[in-house]
């Protein structure tokens, strides 16, 4: 029996000797050591302990960080080789605190309690005793922020990841709740946070009963981050449209807005497409509308001709409205009837215009 196991024991270690030889001859050794003890170690931004430190490691370059409270930090760049062992003995001076910001990708443009202080890797000294916000923003990636907390005469490290922004959208609005239409479709209500949105140009639009709707053009093709932060008015202008059929859709820049025979929607500042459908019309008609802050835009489908899409006056700005006034206004004095012409936008038709006076 002793004899078999003594047996079956040597050839496992032969087994494992070819294995453990290869391992040995693609790693080599990295020793660490400072000028006082307990000092921690960071290879690569990664914690692996106080010194002294023992690391059998692939060949290759990696950053050595040592700090100790109260010393200012030593960072070196080592290279390891293949079955040597590289030593570095790290030489610790008094310093009054630092604070190191690591990302991946670098670069990274680092924000402390509001002020810019460089891009990532960084080391910012003098920062004083307490908590710190900050922040880590990259072109194409989320922004990361957090809090930092600086003991007297330490030397914390802050490494972070950066995501990618990439087909990521985020809307917000004011007042919450308001419905979004992305690219013509309903996303959701705000606050909204989407993902897997293809890059490029799109159209936001914001919804929200009692409000003028708002527009927002985004486009994320360089890989960015959609982003719209609006805040909706209770006051705009107020658009109507006369379909002339029930099934009738009305649309801004392809989100649904209205439907009907008598369509109506009110409509912050801005340009865009009017587009109005209608199976019963037998077509689609677009205009494209440059809306004012505020007043009324009055628009009728001729299905007939085209079709076409007519802007209609208001109603004070029709002749046959100042003729009906004709006998209040000479009441009023010529002066008065004097105004009232002059006010006509639309020249009154052919042919006499009888007013009646008293």
């Amino acid at each position: 029996m002793l004899v078999r196991l003594l047996l079956t024991l040597g050839a496992a270690l032969l087994l494992l000797w070819p294995q453990r030889a290869d391992a040995q001859e693609t790693t080599g050794v990295l020793y660490v050591t400072a000028t006082i003890q307990r000092a921690a170690v960071h290879i690569d931004a990664e914690p692996v302990g106080e010194v002294p430190v023992t690391r059998y490691l692939p060949p290759g370059t990696y950053s050595v960080r040592v700090t100790a409270d109260g010393m200012d930090p030593f960072v070196r760049k080592v290279e390891v080789k293949p079955n040597l062992t590289t030593s570095v003995t790290a030489e610790l001076y008094p310093g009054g605190g630092t604070a190191e910001f690591v990302s991946t990708p670098s670069g990274a443009t680092v924000v402390i309690d509001g002020k810019e202080v460089g891009k990532t890797p960084i080391r910012v000294a003098s920062i004083a005793e307490g908590d710190h916000s900050y922040s880590l923003s990259l072109s194409g990636y989320e922004t990361i922020e957090g809090t930092l907390n600086q003991r007297k005469g330490g030397n914390p490290l802050t490494r972070h990841t950066l995501e990618s922004s990439r087909g990521r959208f985020s809307v917000t609005s004011k007042p919450v709740g308001a419905e979004v239409w992305l690219d013509g479709a309903s996303v959701g209500r705000t606050p909204l946070q989407l993902s897997d949105v293809p890059p490029g140009p799109h159209t936001v639009l914001l919804v929200s009963p009692g409000y003028a709707a708002v527009v927002r053009h985004v486009d994320t093709s360089d890989g960015s981050k959609g982003e719209v932060t609006a805040t909706l008015a209770d006051a705009g202008t107020t658009l109507k449209v006369s379909t002339g059929f029930n099934d009738a859709i009305v649309r801004i820049d392809g989100a649904t807005v209205a439907q009907g025979r008598e369509a109506e929607t009110l409509l912050s500042r801005g340009e865009y497409l009017l587009t109005v459908t209608s199976v019963e019309g037998g077509g689609e008609v677009s205009k494209t509308l440059d809306v004012p802050l505020t007043g009324t835009l009055l628009y009728k489908v001729d299905w007939k001709t085209g079709p076409a899409l007519v802007e209609l006056a208001p109603l004070v700005q029709r002749w046959t409205f100042w003729a009906a006034l004709g006998g209040g206004a000479a009441a009023a004095g010529a002066v008065s009837a004097g105004v009232a012409l002059a006010l006509q936008p639309e020249p009154p038709p052919d042919g006499d215009v009888v007013v009646t006076l008293p």
